[in-house]
C-alpha cells in the first residue's frame, strides 16, 4: 500500500508474469480494495518483470472488479519495459483506463487525482 486507494505492485526482479501469478495479482487487489471499502488504483512497477504471456493479460483484462478498480497506473523506465507495455496496451481491452508513466512518483500522483476525482480516469 503507496497510501489508502494506492495499491502498487512491485513484481520480483526478474519475474515472468503468467495466467497463475496474474490470477493471483488480480484477486489480491480486488480483495484488498474490497476489505478497505473503498476503489482506488492500482500502481504496477513493470521494470522489474522480463515477461508477460497472453494468458496473464486476458486476466488483467477480464478479471478485475471494475466497482473496486479505478485505474491501473503502468510504470516502466527501461527498454524492456516500454516495449511491454506498449504490447499490451496494443493488444489488450482494458476495463478500466490504464495509463503509462516513466516514473513512480508521476504514477502516484496521478492516481491521488484518480481517487480525488471520485470517476475513473
Amino acid at each position: 500500500m503507496v497510501e489508502p486507494r494506492i495499491l502498487a505492485a512491485v513484481p520480483h526482479e526478474g519475474s515472468r508474469d503468467d495466467f497463475d501469478s496474474a490470477t493471483a495479482n488480480q484477486r489480491f487487489q480486488n480483495e484488498y480494495f474490497r476489505t478497505a471499502g473503498a476503489p482506488g488504483v492500482v500502481v504496477v512497477f513493470i521494470d522489474r518483470m522480463v515477461s508477460q504471456d497472453a494468458a496473464a493479460r486476458r486476466v488483467y483484462g477480464t478479471d478485475l472488479d471494475v466497482a473496486l478498480i479505478r485505474g491501473s497506473a503502468l510504470v516502466g523506465g527501461t527498454l524492456l519495459s516500454r516495449a511491454m507495455i506498449s504490447f499490451f496496451l496494443g493488444i489488450s481491452r482494458t476495463r478500466v483506463p490504464v495509463k503509462t508513466f516513466a516514473d513512480g512518483q508521476s504514477a502516484i500522483a496521478w492516481a491521488r487525482e484518480v481517487n480525488a476525482s471520485g470517476t475513473r480516469a
